[in-house]
Formats: C-alpha cells, structure tokens, sequence
C-alpha cells in the first residue's frame, strides 16, 4: 500500500512541476490607467474585491498599484493625486509558458501577492496570485 501511494505522491509532483503558469492564472485581469483617480482606484478596488492591478497605458504594463499603495496615498491624504503618483514601476513579471513551480519561488523570494503574466511577445494576458 505504501508503495502505491508513494508512486501516486511521485507522480502528483511530476504533474506540478510540468504545470504551466497559463494553466492556473487569472485571464481575465482588471487594469487600470495611470491617470486613475486614487480615489476611483479605491472603488475599484473595494467593488471587484481585488487586491491589486496591473497598471497599464496605451496597452503596455508600466506598473501595479496595490491595496498597500492605496493606504499609504490615503494616509497622506492623497485622493486626488493619481495612480501613477503611487504605482510600482519596476515591477517583476513571469511568463505565461513557465512553470507554476518558478513562480512559487518568486512568491518566496519577493514576497509579492501577484505576478503580471507576460506571452512571449511582450504582452499582459494574465495575472498570478497567490491564491492560483
């Protein structure tokens, strides 16, 4: 019995570490445009129940703007200042066709909540998080 079960183990890790990235992210990624208003990021935000977006202008990622920089613009009592006022810029990305186990040690390593997931010509087709 052990050695049917160690096998089934064996083969579940084969499978998890084949698994691509594009086969268990999010395809349908709510974006916003660095000219948002924070405080329609905070709508947002509170109406899709999301944590975070990627943020995009002219259809190309030049950042993300998550719940953490949407509390400190409210602290400093920035509303009216705009997205890109607070987004991240130098942001890290994976690629659609790696594997889930790459980005699990990407979520180690910088302790993020979520990856844009980029295909091989550059473009957002997904978002990652840790909840994937």
């Amino acid at each position: 019995m052990d050695e049917i079960a160690s096998a089934d183990i064996t083969r579940a890790q084969e499978l998890i570490y084949e698994l691509k990235i594009e086969q268990v992210m999010t395809k349908d990624v709510i974006t916003c445009a660095p000219d948002l208003p924070i405080r329609d990021l905070k709508e947002l935000l509170r109406v899709k129940r999301i944590s975070g977006v990627p943020v995009l202008y002219e259809g190309h990622l030049v950042g993300m703007i998550s719940i953490e920089n949407l509390i400190q613009a409210l602290e400093k009592g920035d509303l009216s200042s705009c997205v890109r006022d607070h987004m991240t810029t130098a942001v890290q990305t994976v690629r659609a066709d790696d594997s889930v186990v790459s980005a699990v040690n990407l979520f180690a390593k910088f302790g993020y909540g979520r990856f844009p997931v980029m295909n091989a010509d550059g473009d957002l087709v997904g978002l990652l998080t840790k909840g994937d």
